[in-house]
């Protein structure tokens, strides 16, 4: 199941049954599985941890989209000082 989005088949074994699927232009294939960033490309959304892109570059500076990269949460003023 995915974090976000449509749910996903895993469909690794199917080769050893003999069958493969087509997929031109990999339209409704994942190639990975993350917890980091979600993307949909018909309907323009990118996030980083659940924060949308445009929001990351406006609203945070480098240090703290690093933090939210690593952590998955904004840091607090007190884990920003440190």
């Amino acid at each position: 199941k995915g974090t976000l989005g449509q749910d996903v088949i895993d469909i690794r074994t199917l080769g050893s049954k003999g069958v493969f699927t087509f997929d031109p232009g990999f339209t409704s294939t994942a190639s990975c599985e993350s917890k980091i960033t979600f993307i949909d490309g018909d309907e323009g959304i990118l996030l980083h941890r659940g924060f949308p892109i445009d929001q990351l570059a406006t609203d945070s500076n480098y240090l703290e989209v690093c933090y939210i990269l690593l952590n998955g949460e904004k840091p607090t003023q007190e884990q920003y000082d440190e």
